[in-house]
């Protein structure tokens, strides 16, 4: 699986499901909540810190999962 929406209401378990199933699979969770600075008014900087939240989660994929695969976790967005 390459990408999964999850959808629903606040206090639904999404968040508890995503830390479950990483915990399960033994796969390093990059979590990044929307309101910890990825909007930004400057032109560009949304999209630069994005960038670095998914080359965070390739990097802890290649050094500390068995499977070369990490979940990257954005909530709230």
């Amino acid at each position: 699986c390459r990408g999964l929406l999850l959808s629903g209401p606040p206090g639904g378990g999404k968040t508890h499901l995503i830390r479950t199933l990483a915990a399960a699979w033994h796969l390093p969770l990059v979590y990044v909540a929307a309101g910890q600075g990825i909007i930004s008014s400057e032109v560009g900087q949304a999209e630069e810190r994005l960038r670095g939240v998914f080359e965070q989660a390739r990097e802890q994929a290649e050094r500390h999962s068995p499977l070369g695969s990490s979940l990257l976790f954005i909530d709230e967005i």
